[in-house]
């Protein structure tokens, strides 16, 4: 297991590796038990499991049902990231500001009153310019109960129905310890990169999981109904290991009888999180620096009359 911001490289058990504690803990607020979410996946997982041991004792293809827990599980892989978890909250953080900053002045005036505040022209003023002026001074944010809730539930069994539906599935496997992986394990590739916006699974052209050190699994937009069994060759598997390593946060594991990586390319890096028009978002708040250069620019549109009244 290689910690990259370090470049140390430590041996550890498969249970133990890149464990982080606390990191679906939700709030006591959201009346939701602390350990529900790990418990969720833990389930998935152990289902998972199961179908991977029945992809080794059987031939390929595999059932529907297996077929779907794979799914399931390649999207959890993705939403379950620091990358994911991350571009939530800031996406959450642009769609809250940018409700609050167009709220009209009628609108603001309501609000104060069912509030129990003075309504008077001078607290809407206030009131109107602390919503508009002072959104980059702070981040707002959902609850962690609310935020896995529809990653975990809502999310991820979207994006496994479309995997399901929207690729061929293939197996590439080799009777070699090729393959790495990563916290980061999932991979999306596309023939026809945008750089206004990144690769997801509705742009993807071919995803990428490596399920142990011998086995690949690829799904390709083909469409063309078929599930085949490939050779993994070493190029391939060199070429995977690349990617995975480029795409990695923190951590990327590996068999210890096998070097996948060449040591000058195991250096620290950091990559963006995601990008918006083209820019990329790496801190917190800056999904909403970039929204708002679009948003004040047209702040007409979004404010209407309640513009010119000003």
């Amino acid at each position: 297991m290689i910690r990259r911001s370090r470049g140390t490289t430590v041996t550890t058990s498969v249970t133990n590796a890149a464990v982080s504690v606390g990191f679906y803990d939700v709030e006591a607020e959201s009346g939701l038990p602390r350990g529900l979410f790990e418990s969720m996946l833990g389930d998935i997982e152990g289902q998972v499991a199961q179908a991977l041991t029945r992809i080794d004792e059987q031939p390929w293809p595999p059932s529907d049902d297996d077929r779907l827990t794979l799914a399931l599980f390649m999207a959890l892989q993705m939403v379950r990231t620091p990358e994911h978890r991350f571009m939530f909250e800031e996406m959450a953080d642009v769609q809250l500001k940018s409700q609050l900053a167009g709220l009209s002045r009628d609108q603001v005036r309501d609000w104060l009153a069912e509030e129990g505040f003075e309504a008077t022209e001078e607290a809407v003023d206030e009131q109107v310019r602390v919503l508009r002026e002072d959104l980059d001074d702070y981040r707002m944010t959902t609850g962690q109960g609310f935020m896995w809730g529809m990653l975990l539930t809502d999310v991820a069994p979207r994006l496994a129905a479309v995997m399901v539906e929207g690729f061929d599935w293939h197996l590439m496997a080799s009777d070699r310890r090729l393959l790495a992986t990563s916290d980061h394990p999932l991979l999306l590739w596309t023939d026809h990169p945008n750089r206004f916006m990144g690769v997801g699974i509705g742009t993807a052209d071919a995803l990428v999981l490596p399920l142990d050190s011998r086995k690949l699994l690829l799904l390709t937009k083909d469409r063309m109904g078929v599930s085949t069994e490939i050779p993994l060759a070493r190029f391939m598997a060199k070429g995977t290991n690349g990617y995975l390593l480029g795409h990695s946060y923190e951590w990327v594991f590996h068999d210890p009888r096998i070097s996948p990586f060449d040591p000058d390319d195991l250096a620290p890096h950091r990559r963006a999180a995601f990008t918006i028009n083209g820019k990329e978002v790496r801190e917190p708040g800056d999904a909403w620096k970039v929204f708002s250069d679009v948003f004040y620019k047209t702040q007409d549109a979004y404010f209407g009359d309640s513009a010119e009244e000003e």
